[in-house]
């Protein structure tokens, strides 16, 4: 009986541990908006990417070149 519960306890956890991770599909994407659009989000660029299983807006830019805007975000985006 006392090895039934140290062994319960012993694998507990690693079961959790397993159980907890996700399997996910993300990608690493670049977004740019600018006068040679008519600054509609176009994508520009795009990679895979191991990340956490979450849609994340990991930068957002504005340039200024002769007077007009430019405009980049990256994020991280999972199926």
């Amino acid at each position: 009986m006392m090895k039934k519960i140290l062994y319960t306890l012993l694998l507990a956890p690693f079961f959790f541990i397993s159980s907890c991770e996700e399997s996910c599909d993300c990608d690493y994407v670049v977004y740019d908006s600018d006068p040679t659009n008519n600054y509609t989000w176009t994508e520009t660029y795009r990679s895979s990417w191991d990340a956490t299983c979450e849609d994340e807006l990991m930068d957002e830019s504005t340039y200024t070149i002769s007077g007009q805007s430019w405009y980049s975000r990256t994020e991280i985006e999972c199926n």
